[in-house]
């Protein structure tokens, strides 16, 4: 599939910028998982060790919440990530997450960048 692959980046919280790295592969059942280089990881003994993982329909992309690790400009912190977006076939991300961290206030996350 066209949307499988590396895409690099940007990961916007307020004012905060982090490039990275974005990896989608194809996940069971007609998922996708998305890893990322540095800083959004999963729990390796939660339901998506592998990755986050998302339903695609055309090219919009749903993720439920799931467990997640972030650790970017804010520090490490554990939590719940969900969102929405598209990616489209001519290989561009566009990803707003939210991450609801164990304790504190929820952080939107917008993930943007083209295929690598």
């Amino acid at each position: 599939m066209d949307l499988y692959g590396a895409y690099n980046v940007m990961i916007t919280a307020g004012t905060q910028v982090d490039s990275d790295v974005m990896n989608v592969v194809e996940g069971s059942n007609g998922s996708l998982l998305f890893t990322f280089e540095f800083g959004i990881t999963t729990d390796a003994n939660g339901p998506n060790a592998n990755g986050l993982r998302a339903s695609l329909n055309g090219d919009k992309v749903t993720l439920a919440a799931q467990p997640a690790h972030v650790d970017h400009w804010m520090g490490l912190m554990n939590g719940n990530i969900s969102g929405s977006g598209s990616l489209k076939k001519g290989g561009d991300a566009d990803l707003s997450l939210t991450f609801a961290p164990a304790s504190g206030s929820p952080l939107t996350l917008a993930i943007s960048g083209s295929k690598l």
